[in-house]
């Protein structure tokens, strides 16, 4: 009986020939003493059962091994099968397996030839054993030979190859693995800590491994899908890079239970080495994904822990807040939480993403902006997933790259899809059989039943149960299969039945409109009445996303048509303009920045973040009764125009010429139609100040109307490029060139313009020649100010040929600055380095 069972033992393979089985016997005989010490195990084929695949049986040991002892002789050389067991042995090692190959001389033989020389080889000096005089010796010296490699092995802790890449393939949805350094980007985590004086509270930021790193004790939460398994698996490579000792155990494969045994199973599943001489390491981190409230887990970290300097535990944010942020047993242990990437974090995602697209043309910052809309037009617009990674990379893969010459999005709701397919795989509902179809089919009535119940004026929910019966009435469907889809960790719903994130409701309840004729006919014109209200919005985004015909498009279209027909349509003349006029002759000509690209496009990204976080939702008039207010409409027009964008960008391969240059004419003018709602006139401007300055004695009336001269400037520029966000889809844009062409007014010029700085993959010479077309062909100060405000914000966080950025310049009349193409050469320098 071999001491301490548990003791990690070294695993030796024997490479033979079977002319030499005596020799291999002897071997065999002379490592009793390692086996019986519960530090060796050893395998051969002779362990082979009959029946059982050689080769097969062979293949598995061997990658399986620390140590592969090659029996040399002339017979192992002549051998076709011993000299492949030699190949493969060192395709391991190539691929990066810790596996030591051992030369043991039995015989004279050309082994150098064979291994090339480079390893040393049993017994000493390479003397055969059959040279020996006494034979003892010789398989004296392979002991000690062995001993000495064993203990080395034990004491070494290399990385399993396996381990290793399961933590470098990232967890998100993609066509083919990715490699998760290429595309990880550290999350935002933050903790917030109270001012002992002012009692006011605070947020600190953690932005890398290694200030995470430099914590004792820490605990890490965050919602569904935010990173936390990611995370975990990037400061364990961070510390496997380092050669720092480190133990990641994910306690979702485990039923949530933590204990010594669970450490040993994972450390023996992820390092070779012996567990208890890795114990006492020092300096040793502990990562414990998916961790539970289990209360023995929970003992094991307050009891068991202290031989680890550093223990990182992660957890979901319900469970936190509901069991473990109060618990005694944790107050060592410091909190942090995930936050949404910031938009110069999702750049950098971006980028990495586009990278491991293999794009025949280069990533340019065009690309990247084009790319970061779809991804903004989902999380930003939409706010229907948080800006976690998992979401951003998902987005990316519905990028249609067959032509890899333009990247645009050509299917809105396959994002979603791919996320709920990716979520009903990990509750256990498979591709290959018709479970996916079932699983579809009863959440897509469930949609149906929900929506129609939310329509009622009763305030109880669906019954769930209830809804099963009248489902298996109908359809046959495993109580095992909704039970998967309402599995704790991984389902789509809960156990009331109702869907965990929104998206995956709308996507279905999209699919029930866009399919089921009468159910459409009885919801949809109600839905596109009220479309400023965000869920019909968003019912009707995911039915366009389904629909074949062109119905919903037309309703959406023929309601957008009609809104504020009164109203004209703003041309931007210069009658129009004139009450601009004092603000515009005190903006400077030249905004061009000196700093590089990079600076202004982190600058950028980081106002966003500003804006975003003081962002107001504008809500919709709460009166059911009458859905024609002013306030209503105007948001009306604002969602359909979003609608409309999604057409352009989703079906525009399916679409006529006609129909396309009809939706970006409704866009544009319905756009233009709100420039002209509020303060049109100047005569407007001074009758609404003469109004407040009655209201307000103590104000300025001349200080009034400046200040809704500049309102009204906002107003007409946000409108006009709401309007060229909604038609930037690259692959219409002589569509909107036509369009541009038949209206030729000035606003409808700046559009076309703005529509081609946008959807060019970097600007040309043919962009200034229009440039300069433009900016010549009129006199009015405040479409000149336009022109070259928009142009030279787009120099400044986009990279362009400096002989086009000069042929800009002269179109605008501006001064030419080498510095600044000297600081983005040397920005650009410093990254290669």
């Amino acid at each position: 009986m071999t001491k301490n069972p548990r003791t990690f033992r070294v695993r030796l393979f024997y490479s033979y020939s079977h002319q030499d089985i005596e020799y291999k016997e002897s071997m065999e005989k002379v490592l009793v003493q390692l086996r019986h010490d519960g530090l060796l195990q050893s395998w051969s084929d002779s362990e082979i059962l009959g029946g059982e695949s050689i080769s097969a049986s062979i293949d598995t040991e061997m990658p399986q091994s620390h140590i592969i002892a090659f029996l040399l002789s002339p017979d192992f050389i002549a051998s076709e099968a011993c000299r492949k067991e030699w190949e493969d042995a060192n395709q391991l090692v190539h691929n990066g397996d810790a596996i030591t190959l051992l030369p043991i001389i039995l015989r004279p033989c050309a082994w150098k030839d064979l291994t090339g020389g480079d390893l040393k080889a049993l017994p000493r000096d390479a003397n055969p054993v059959s040279l020996h005089e006494d034979e003892d010796i010789a398989w004296h010296d392979v002991y000690e030979g062995i001993k000495a490699i064993t203990h080395s092995i034990r004491g070494t802790h290399t990385v399993k190859s396996a381990f290793l890449n399961k933590l470098n393939t990232a967890t998100i949805p993609s066509v083919q693995p990715l490699p998760l350094d290429d595309i990880y980007v550290f999350p935002r985590l933050a903790s917030q800590y109270e001012d002992t004086e002012s009692g006011e509270l605070y947020e600190e930021l953690v932005e890398s491994a290694p200030q995470l790193l430099s914590r004792n004790r820490t605990i890490v939460h965050g919602q569904e899908r935010c990173g936390k398994t990611t995370l975990a698996s990037h400061l364990t490579l961070t510390l496997v890079n380092a050669a720092r000792p480190v133990l990641l155990v994910d306690l979702g494969d485990f039923q949530y239970r933590l204990n010594e045994r669970k450490l040993r199973e994972q450390y023996e599943e992820q390092f070779d080495g012996d567990f208890d001489i890795w114990m006492r390491s020092s300096d040793k981190t502990l990562i414990v994904d998916n961790f539970s409230q289990d209360a023995k887990s929970l003992d094991f970290v307050a009891e068991k822990l202290d031989d680890f300097e550093r223990v990182i535990l992660l957890t979901s944010s319900d469970l936190f807040h509901a069991f473990l942020d109060d618990d005694v047993r944790l107050a060592d242990y410091g909190e942090l939480y995930f936050m949404p990437l910031t938009f110069r974090q999702q750049e950098q995602l971006i980028r990495k993403g586009l990278a491991t697209l293999e794009l025949k043309s280069p990533i340019t910052d065009q690309l990247v902006d084009q790319a970061e809309d779809r991804v903004n037009s989902v999380i930003v617009t939409n706010k229907l997933v948080p800006r976690y990674p998992f979401y951003v990379m998902a987005i990316l893969q519905t990028l249609d790259i067959a032509g890899r010459d333009e990247t645009t999005v050509t299917s809105y709701g396959h994002c979603y899809y791919l996320l709920i397919v990716v979520s009903l795989k990990r509750a256990g509902i498979s591709e290959r059989d018709d479970s996916l179809n079932a699983a579809f089919n009863f959440v897509e009535h469930l949609a149906r039943e929900t929506f129609v119940a939310r329509l009622t004026e009763s305030t109880t929910r669906l019954n769930f149960d209830e809804f099963i019966e009248r489902y298996e009435e109908r359809y046959i469907v495993p109580r095992s299969l909704i039970s998967r889809l309402t599995d704790e960790r991984f389902g789509i719903l809960d156990k009331s039945g109702r869907f965990k994130s929104s998206y995956m409701y709308y996507y279905f309840l999209g699919k029930v409109l866009a399919t089921d004729a009468e159910f459409a006919k009885e919801h949809i014109d109600n839905l596109a009445e009220r479309s400023f209200i965000q869920g019909n919005y968003l019912a009707l985004l995911f039915t366009i996303h389904h629909a074949r015909d062109e119905e919903v498009i037309d309703d959406i279209l023929i309601r957008t048509m009609i809104e504020f027909t009164s109203v004209p349509v703003a041309s931007l003349n210069k009658k129009e303009t004139s009450r601009f006029s004092s603000l515009v002759t005190t903006m400077p000509e030249r905004i061009l920045s000196e700093r590089s690209v990079d600076d202004e496009r982190a600058e950028e990204r980081d106002q966003k973040d500003e804006m975003e976080e003081e962002s107001v939702e504008i809500e919709p008039d709460p009166s059911a009764e009458d859905v024609d207010t002013p306030g209503n409409n105007i948001l009306r027009v604002l969602k359909n125009n979003k609608l409309l964008g999604q057409v352009l960008r989703n079906q525009y391969g399916s679409l006529e010429r006609p129909r396309i240059e009809l939706i970006v004419e409704t866009i544009t003018d319905s756009s233009l139609r709100l420039v002209n709602i509020l303060l049109s006139s100047d005569s407007e401007i001074h009758k609404n100040a003469a109004k407040i300055a009655a209201e307000h004695p103590e104000a300025n009336e001349e200080e009034i109307r400046r200040g809704l001269r500049y309102l009204s400037l906002v107003w007409t520029i946000w409108n006009l490029l709401q309007a060229v966000e909604a038609i930037n889809v690259p692959n219409i844009r002589d569509a909107v060139s036509n369009v541009v062409k038949r209206h030729g007014t000035p606003a409808y010029q700046i559009l076309g313009y703005f529509n081609e700085i946008d959807s060019l993959p970097r600007l040309t010479k043919n962009t200034a020649s229009n440039l300069k077309r433009l900016m010549d062909g009129t006199s009015d100060r405040f479409v000149q100010m336009l022109l070259s405000y928009r142009t030279q914000m787009y120099m400044n966080t986009h990279r362009s040929d400096e002989s086009v950025e000069q042929a800009i310049c002269a179109a605008l009349k501006i001064k030419y600055s080498p510095k600044r193409r000297a600081l983005m050469a040397a920005r650009q320098e410093n990254r290669r380095s």
